[in-house]
């Protein structure tokens, strides 16, 4: 997963995406601001991402390790935590 091919096909990921987002797009969760309340909400989506996949997707910019039985319980257990 580390080969050279994957490396710049990383990096050419990362390019395109800062291309097409700009350079002044920041990719860091801040706080709000202090008195800001969020309006209300009638829809809602939920993106879960697991960061091991079987087949690594060469285009694919996410976080991401090889996959592993082992990682699959306790992945699941923390995402269902953190849901609750």
């Amino acid at each position: 997963m580390n080969s050279p091919g994957h490396r710049l096909s990383r990096l050419a990921t990362r390019a395109v995406r800062r291309h097409l987002v700009g350079p002044n797009q920041r990719w860091v969760f801040e706080p709000p601001a202090p008195g800001w309340i969020p309006s209300r909400v009638e829809h809602t989506s939920l993106y879960l991402h697991v960061p091991f996949c079987r087949n690594c997707c060469p285009y694919c910019p996410y976080t991401k390790v090889a996959y592993a039985e082992a990682l699959v319980e306790p992945y699941t257990k923390a995402a269902l935590a953190e849901v609750d």
